[in-house]
């Protein structure tokens, strides 16, 4: 029998100039989108916190919505610069995975002030290893501890 997967990967070798050229383009399209994003997180970050103070709308809405959000700039804060957005969304999406039906008014909090840290921690541009970012998310993992998580 024939490795079809070896064919193909011989297939399409790339030449090192080639290789060179494509890494080049993708650093300078992360450079770009790290010019917004700032922007963008925080505009995204005001509308999740709209969502969870909305309490006409469906809680389980609610909670749906703003993982979302949060989980995507988990996915972005250390591509551009922000491992203490990466940090503190991380904790935040753990706290809100397989959310239930209702939140008590503490996991509201909760949420809510882990939201504000991150707006926080992109309004101060608190970029890269910074002492009072790190100091942040020490404080935020142990205050969402202390709370039942949305399980």
């Amino acid at each position: 029998m024939q490795n079809m997967l070896k064919a193909k990967v011989q297939a399409n070798k790339v030449s090192k100039e080639d290789l060179v050229r494509r890494f080049e383009e993708a650093d300078a399209n992360i450079a770009a989108a790290a010019d917004g994003f700032e922007e963008w997180a925080l505009a995204d970050i005001a509308s999740a916190t709209q969502k969870i103070e909305n309490e006409k709308t469906d809680a389980k809405k609610r909670i749906r919505d703003v993982f979302r959000v949060v989980h995507d700039i988990k996915g972005q804060g250390t591509t551009f610069g922000y491992p203490a957005v990466t940090e503190i969304a991380g904790i935040l999406c753990d706290f809100m995975r397989e959310g239930k039906v209702t939140l008590s008014p503490k996991q509201t909090q909760v949420i809510k002030l882990h939201l504000g840290a991150l707006r926080l921690v992109l309004d101060q541009k608190l970029k890269g290893d910074n002492e009072a970012a790190k100091n942040l998310v020490k404080k935020l993992s142990i205050t969402a501890s202390t709370v039942p998580p949305l399980r």
